[in-house]
């Protein structure tokens, strides 16, 4: 090898170990260079015209179950969420009311200075995908102020002067998608989503922290607990609904994700929304627009206070049919930009999808009540009035289903994604003696169908006459900053998706990588200057393989598996 080749050899392999970490961006708005942006306006235009003299159809979405379980049942959320899922996730979301006796503490500090960032919507044009312009910074209480009147504003012009208690939520509904499908009236509102609840607040007690790792207490400035592990999170049978009992229960959504039964629990570094829960203050017409969870993970929303928020869900057995019927319905706008679901910035009719044979099911979520979104689920909504919410994402074991293909998803649209799947199945692999029995096999054909993969595209890689290098082992004990900054310097540059067991780089570019999948667009350098870097040899993945066919005999023939199949 001749000096010159040798030094940017090494330049690209040591920019792996070197380069300063890639800061997580939001996705980028998906541009068809091939599309005419002014015919598109101009015909949007018409359409947008022509809906103002065409009458909606309206149909009733059904409702989603209600779920009331007993103090029993209560006792564990992981568990009671698995005990109904067979039934719950055919409807995509569903609502849980607490036993009588649960009443949280009231937490949400209206008197706090901290001023709250909000986005405008124009419910109008909720239909056109774009995003939301900044609004205005409000604290807590100059918020409410002006989500109460602009409310009372609302029902006087529209409804008269009566009390907002007596105004139906069916008219309010209808007003709501006459705006959004036909645009004959307008409104604008401001909504202060995905707030920080570590900057700001969250609405349940501070969260006991003997669960946490010693690190991940450390980056919340947390001392942690002497003398206490992980399995003391759910409070005794008979501390239920005491003074501690909310700083300690998993119904409290800052202890949820943390629980072993969540299989997340094995991210250590916080990630707002997905480990840590956002918190949300809305107003009338305040709107979360279709989307599925980051990774298609499960999520669970609190209402702490105020108005209903309204719910809509469609199950992940109906998910290709969903996107099906809102490319037919806003066709203009998917050819514009064809991701815009990733950026839950479009709205959609539910009597428009359910016109397309699309399942749509409604909720009422008020105050003291839970909604669960199962994965894979698209969901949205609106809030009847002033509300504050909270959210966070989990995972039971069944996510692993769905984890592979929001990873596929995201791989076509260069979506960055949060978690890595990869990544996450073999940190799980690595503790799986806390899964139960039946999970193994999902697991376990996860790992192969990765593995099976990976070894196909070496193959592939090396009949170009790549050289290759062995970098160093992965380390699977957890997910932590460490692993999270790592994995962000061996991004694709194409598909924006970390490459975990491979990587090809090119001494033309010390920056970028590719995977296996997008080496061969990486650049045009003959394929003798390109190396492939690895992170476990071939023997080692073989050997994995090995252990999990093993795996996969012994308990699939014995074991009653009903989600051993991926989704297809």
């Amino acid at each position: 090898m001749s000096k010159a080749r040798k030094s940017s050899y090494n330049s690209a392999i040591d920019s792996m170990e070197e380069r300063p970490k890639r800061r997580r961006v939001k996705t980028c708005r998906y541009i068809d260079d091939t599309y005419e942006n002014e015919e598109a306006r101009h015909i949007q235009q018409a359409l947008a015209n022509s809906r103002r003299e065409i009458r909606r159809e309206t149909y009733d979405a059904p409702f989603a179950p209600t779920y009331y379980p007993t103090v029993e049942q209560f006792k564990d959320p992981l568990s009671y969420i698995e005990s109904i899922r067979d039934e719950a996730e055919k409807y995509g979301v569903v609502k849980i009311v607490p036993p009588e006796g649960w009443n949280p503490p009231d937490r949400i500090n209206f008197d706090s200075d901290y001023k709250m960032p909000t986005k405008k919507q124009n419910i109008s044009s909720l239909q056109q995908g774009g995003g939301f312009d900044d609004g205005a910074f409000y604290t807590l209480k100059e918020y409410k102020r002006m989500a109460d009147s602009f409310a009372q504003k609302w029902y006087n012009e529209h409804y008269g002067c009566l009390p907002a208690t007596d105004v139906p939520k069916e008219d309010i509904a209808r007003s709501y998608w006459d705006m959004v499908e036909t645009s004959q009236c307008s409104a604008t509102v401001e909504y202060a989503n995905d707030l920080d609840t570590i900057k700001f607040q969250s609405g349940f007690p501070s969260f006991d922290c003997r669960h946490m790792s010693t690190a991940f207490l450390a980056q919340r400035g947390v001392e942690p607990t002497e003398g206490k592990n992980a399995d003391n999170i759910v409070a005794l049978s008979d501390e239920m609904f005491s003074e501690n009992y909310y700083a300690r229960t998993g119904w409290n959504l800052n202890i949820l994700p943390h629980m072993k039964g969540s299989i997340i629990h094995h991210l250590k570094t916080p990630l707002n929304g997905i480990n840590i829960p956002w918190l949300y203050v809305g107003m009338l017409f305040s709107t979360f627009c279709w989307h599925t969870e980051d990774n298609y993970l499960y999520s669970i929303n609190y209402s702490h206070m105020g108005a209903t928020k309204q719910w809509y869900g469609v199950p992940a057995s109906s998910f290709h049919q969903f996107e099906k019927a809102a490319k037919e319905i806003l066709a203009l706008v998917f050819k514009e930009t064809p991701d815009v679901l990733h950026h839950m910035t479009l709205q959609v009719g539910p009597s428009q999808l359910i016109g397309r044979n699309v399942p749509v099911y409604q909720i009422h979520q008020d105050p003291g009540t839970f909604v669960v979104t199962f994965p894979m689920a698209y969901h949205g909504g609106f809030s009847y009035g002033f509300n504050i919410g909270e959210a966070v994402n989990f995972a039971i074991p069944d996510w692993l289903r769905y984890g592979a293909h929001a990873g596929e998803k995201y791989r076509m649209f260069a979506r960055p994604s949060v978690l890595n799947f990869d990544r996450l199945l073999f940190t799980i692999k690595h503790n799986i003696a806390e899964l139960p029995q039946w999970a193994h096999v999902l697991l376990a054909e996860e790992i192969v169908r990765v593995i099976n993969h990976e070894l196909y595209s070496r193959g592939n890689i090396r009949k170009q006459g790549v050289r290759e290098k062995f970098l160093r082992k992965n380390n699977f004990d957890c997910i932590d900053d460490e692993a999270c900054d790592y994995d962000d310097k061996r991004t694709c540059y194409l598909c924006n998706q970390a490459c975990i067991f491979s990587a090809v780089v090119c001494g033309c570019d010390n920056v970028s990588v590719s995977c296996a999948a997008h080496f061969h667009r990486f650049c045009k350098c003959p394929m003798a200057k390109k190396v492939l870097i690895t992170w476990s040899t071939d023997e080692d993945l073989n050997d994995i393989k090995r252990r999990m066919a093993v795996l996969i005999n012994s308990h699939k023939p014995t074991l009653k598996i009903k989600y051993a199949k991926r989704i297809g």
